[in-house]
């Protein structure tokens, strides 16, 4: 049973502490690694075929093999980059004829968020890769989520990727807070 309690207009109720836990992770792996990374896709790969919303146990490997590497063709999205922090346990594993690979989505629903909410739009949508296509853009959107209460929680996001374009982020300050909550942090860009 997932901790987390979505209520019917795709916002959050709560968020459990096995999410709270798995986001933090991802949170401070994206900021504390230099990682090649694109909002756009969950994974590519320069020498094999897109993968799509599948990844590989192999590929995992060329993910591990890419952290700290600059223009090696491998590139990855927060999502993306997940299992390397926070790994499926053999249970989620088991759920798969072929237990070498696995779909994201269904990652992303047991140890991330669900797909179909306005705060894993928020945190991961690829349409972010056209406004803020960045480890630190993403981190900072986990951050946001970790960080409201209850009501906010409830509220939804400040911002989706439906409606999000560079003017519209700067009417709302978007890259301004970003920018405060790295600094406050010591991160420079």
């Amino acid at each position: 049973m997932l901790e987390t309690i979505f209520n019917d207009i795709g916002t959050i109720d709560q968020l459990g502490d096995f999410r709270r836990k798995n986001l933090t992770t991802l949170r401070d792996a994206l900021l504390a690694n230099e990682l090649p990374f694109e909002m756009e896709t969950y994974c590519r790969f320069e020498s094999k075929v897109a993968v799509g919303q599948v990844i590989t146990l192999d590929l995992l490997d060329d993910l591990r093999k890419a952290r700290g590497k600059e223009d090696c063709g491998t590139a990855a999205c927060a999502v993306g980059w997940a299992p390397l922090f926070i790994e499926p346990d053999e249970e989620f594993l088991a759920g798969y004829k072929n237990k070498d690979r696995f779909s994201y989505n269904h990652y992303s629903e047991k140890y991330l968020l669900p797909t179909d909410n306005d705060w894993w739009d928020w945190c991961f949508s690829g349409g972010w890769s056209s406004v803020d296509n960045s480890r630190l853009g993403a981190a900072y959107r986990i951050s946001v989520l970790l960080e409201a209460d209850d009501t906010d929680l409830r509220a939804g996001p400040p911002l989706t990727e439906y409606s999000i374009s560079e003017e519209e982020a700067d009417d709302v300050s978007y890259f301004e807070n970003r920018a405060k909550w790295l600094a406050e942090r010591g991160i420079k860009e």
